[in-house]
This record gives C-alpha cells, structure tokens and sequence, in this order.
C-alpha cells in the first residue's frame, strides 16, 4: 500500500480529544461509556434519534408513533437495561434542553426528575458529571420489579400445578394402555423392565421468565434455621435448571472495557488519516496510541465492528460503524 508523503498537509484539523481519548473516563462509568460511544457508531440508531426529534411526534397517534419510531425503539429494548444508556431522552430536543421552569413548554420536566438530556450523539464526556452518573446506573431486574430471592408463589400456580399433574399423568396412563394392549400376554413387570411403560412426570413445578413455583415441604419442627439452610442449598446445587445458570458475580474486568474504547478511538483515527497523516495532523493522538510498543494500529482498529456488534445486537444485519473503514 502506496502512503502519503512524510509530512503530508493535513486536510482538516483532528478530531475532537473527546472522540479519541477516554482516559478520563472513570471507571464506574467505562460500561455505560462504551455503549454510549458504540451507539454513537451506529446509522441505524442515529436516525432513531432524528425521529424522535421530530416535532411532528408530538401529534401522533399512539399506532403513528409506532410505526414511526415505536418499533425500532423497542428492537433496541430488546438487549435489556442497558439500552436505557443512550436511549434516555431520545424524544428530548438534541438543540434545547429540557426546561424545568415552565410547565407550559413542550420540553418542560418535573424539577425532581433524573438529568437527562437529549444529547446523544454528542460524546460521553460531554455530558454534565451529574447525567453521566444517571446513565452509568445500569440497572437490573432485581433493583426494578424487585425480585427476590425466595418467596411464596401466588395461588392461581396451584391450580396451574394441579392441571399440569393430572395432564401428565393421563398421558402416561394412556401411553401404558396403549402398549398393554400391542402386548397382551406380557406380565407389567416385564414391560416396566424393558422400559417399554412411561412414568407420569412427577415435578410439581412451573417455571416461567427464570423463575419455578412449585410445591415444597419444609420440616420446620425438625431442623433449626441453619440446617434448613444449608439443605435449601443442597437442594439448589442439585436442582438448578440447566437453562438458567447462575449469574456471574465477579463481571467483567474495567481493563476489558477500556480497550475497547481504545480501539474505537484508534478506529476513529484512522477513518481520517493514513498513519503518517496522523502524525503532523493530530500528534498529541499519535503519540498518546504510539507509546505502547508493538502497536498493531490496522489489527486493533479491525476488532471494532466485532464489539459492535456486541454491544448492539439487534442492528441491521451489514451495518458497520461509522468510522469503518479505515484510511488506505
């Protein structure tokens, strides 16, 4: 690949030290930051937000704002809580700001509301240090609903757990009648033996969004407190649903997330100027990304679209970042 001369005159002035260097961003607010950064990316997301902007929203029918920008804004929803980063304030003005003075504005919010803005897709560290940490809140099914870890199931599951049991067990009655009468001169013992008799399933659970009712027995009068809980957790070990494995305490380490935001940032340098560009163009970043030894820049830049789509899993099928590809 043929590159420019060695102090090229640059054609514009470097990007914004904001789109390029994170390493103020402190570490609670790293996850929050890469979804952030990563939707700024994103075509599909940025013309999201130019609808919700539109003044002609707030005319709509509710099946007009649907079709308009409902459906997509639920695709978005689909990767949970924290869709919440970025998508918050969306239907706030990316020009004017919320006005908690006047009632009567379109744009007015209760005083007491969380501080969010209509800034995206203006960069992270953009943001007031008070909406950054409103948004680096990403929070969980336990903090919202509440769950919790044990209780009582509500009574219409007995009735559910009674109807599943009689179910089952007509199932297999009848399965067994059936093979009893292909196989009329064979005693029962020997039937069960050549395991030719279904049993009747004799969980008495439902399991419904993670969670099993069931019915359980407990033998207070027998075992303390302590007992019955290290027997619940016997019980839990040996029980737990392969489906629902156990969430991952520890998280991922905020080293793995910073690179990630490096690399979007060497990507972004990239989609602009050819290496040597980079150097009298934005020296300040070619020194910053050039002190680590054996930087592999092109290598680095070329895993992005990998955490793009990570982060954003509900995109387009062929959509690429922004900032893809970079300068040949």
């Amino acid at each position: 690949m043929r590159r420019n001369q060695k102090n090229p005159t640059p054609d514009s002035s470097c990007i914004d030290k904001r789109d390029w260097n994170f390493d103020t961003v402190p570490d609670e607010e790293l996850v929050a930051c890469c979804y952030w950064e990563y939707a700024r990316e994103s075509a599909f997301i940025r013309d999201l937000k130019g609808r919700c902007d539109d003044r002609r929203t707030w005319e709509m029918t509710i099946g007009q704002l649907r079709d308009f920008c409902g459906n997509d804004i639920e695709r978005i929803q689909s990767i949970g809580y924290s869709a919440g980063v970025f998508l918050q304030g969306f239907f706030f003005s990316t020009e004017t700001q919320p006005s908690s003075v006047n009632p009567n504005a379109a744009n007015y919010r209760h005083p007491d509301a969380p501080v969010i803005t209509g800034s995206f897709p203006r960069p992270w560290q953009s943001l007031s240090e008070q909406e950054r940490t409103e948004r680096s809140r990403i929070r969980s099914d336990t903090e919202t609903i509440p769950l919790v870890p044990f209780e009582r199931g509500p009574s219409v599951f007995a009735k559910w757990i009674a109807e599943y049991c009689d179910h089952q067990r007509e199932q297999a009655f009848d399965q067994q009648a059936r093979v009893k009468a292909k196989n009329p001169d064979i005693p029962e013992t020997e039937l069960w033996g050549r395991h030719l008799f279904r049993s009747p399933d004799m969980r008495t659970s439902l399991y419904a969004t993670g969670a099993e009712v069931g019915v359980f027995r407990i033998n207070w009068a027998a075992f303390t407190n302590e007992q019955l809980r290290d027997g619940f957790y016997s019980w839990i070990r040996d029980n737990r649903p392969r489906d629902f494995r156990a969430p991952d305490g520890r998280g991922k380490k905020t080293l793995s997330y910073r690179v990630k935001l490096e690399r979007l940032a060497i990507l972004r340098l990239l989609h602009r100027f050819t290496l040597d560009e980079l150097q009298s163009a934005c020296p300040e970043a070619w020194h910053h990304y050039s002190k680590a030894p054996n930087r592999r820049w092109r290598k680095e830049a070329s895993l992005v679209p990998l955490h793009f789509r990570e982060f954003l899993p509900f995109l387009p099928e062929n959509e690429l970042p922004r900032s893809w590809p970079p300068k040949a």
